[in-house]
């Protein structure tokens, strides 16, 4: 899944490369590894965009967040990062469920599509 592919699907606005490609999604900084999206939620004491460095440090991808992260990385700007980032989560999960079973590829574009044409219902 590219991250063009992703921002369209959890609603957010993308400042980078669309044509990157995502080897997952994670809200921890320290789970972040090579590819992998990092989303930066607010929390009670701080907000995940303080630890953006460390994931840029670890190879993240993207910054997925409601702040602007940098100019130095790709950004997924999202006004709800909550919700965003549960979309990109579902969405990249299932499209890897369904990449590992041949006949299964027309229905995970089926799905990608579904998911953005909800996305777009809802806003």
């Amino acid at each position: 899944m590219t991250l063009g592919e992703l921002a369209t699907a959890c609603g957010a606005t993308l400042r980078g490369p669309a044509d990157a490609e995502v080897r997952g999604v994670t809200h921890r900084a320290q789970a972040v590894e090579a590819g992998v999206v990092f989303a930066a939620l607010p929390g009670l004491r701080h907000h995940g965009v303080e630890f953006a460095a460390e994931a840029r440090e670890r190879g993240a991808v993207a910054i997925l967040s409601d702040r602007d992260p940098g100019r130095a990385t790709a950004w997924l700007s999202a006004p709800a990062p909550r919700r965003a980032a549960a979309l990109a989560e579902f969405v990249f999960e299932m499209a890897q469920r369904l990449d590992k079973v041949p006949h299964m590829r027309r229905a995970r574009d089926r799905l990608r599509g579904v998911v953005i044409f909800r996305h777009r219902a809802l806003v």
